[in-house]
């Protein structure tokens, strides 16, 4: 009996110490000193956007001291509820970044946008902001992504930083 009831002691605090150790991994699984760098959509995106949007044009430019610059974007990131045409206008902008925490029990981490100027061809409200974004990091990977419309639909559009 005595042998059991220390197996059961140390499960007991095996499992302790794993729910303390992913209570503990709430906070931000992405470091700000990551996503500094030229940023690209990636390649495996383009099946979301029509044959003549090149995704590798459109950049994102973060600097570590939270700014970042936008060319060639699709409109969309900023035009919630733009389709066809309108959607995939090509936008350029500016403005600052900013790492939030964790999305619930999701893997990715919050990632705000509050562009300060744009340029393209609609009429925009300036400043904005967009929570659209995620970044998450897979396998050691940090990719930054948002989706084309509804998340249940799965549409991920991924940005790769540049080497």
């Amino acid at each position: 009996m005595p042998r059991s009831s220390s197996r059961g002691r140390l499960t007991a605090r095996l499992l302790f110490a794993a729910i303390i150790a992913s209570v503990a991994g709430c906070g931000r699984t992405i470091s700000p000193s990551e996503l500094p760098g030229t940023w690209t959509i990636s390649r495996s995106s383009q099946h979301l956007f029509p044959a003549d949007f090149d995704v590798t044009s459109a950049t994102l430019v973060f600097k570590s001291d939270g700014t970042f610059t936008a060319s060639g974007l699709p409109q969309e990131i900023v035009l919630l509820h733009a389709t066809g045409s309108d959607a995939v206008a090509r936008i350029n902008g500016s403005g600052r970044w900013v790492l939030l925490e964790r999305l619930g029990f999701s893997d990715a981490t919050g990632f705000m946008l509050e562009f300060k100027a744009i340029q393209g061809p609609a009429q925009y409200k300036i400043p904005f902001s967009t929570m659209l974004f995620s970044v998450s990091k897979t396998e050691g990977v940090v990719k930054i992504h948002y989706f084309h419309d509804d998340p249940d639909l799965g549409r991920k559009v991924e940005f790769e930083k540049r080497k």
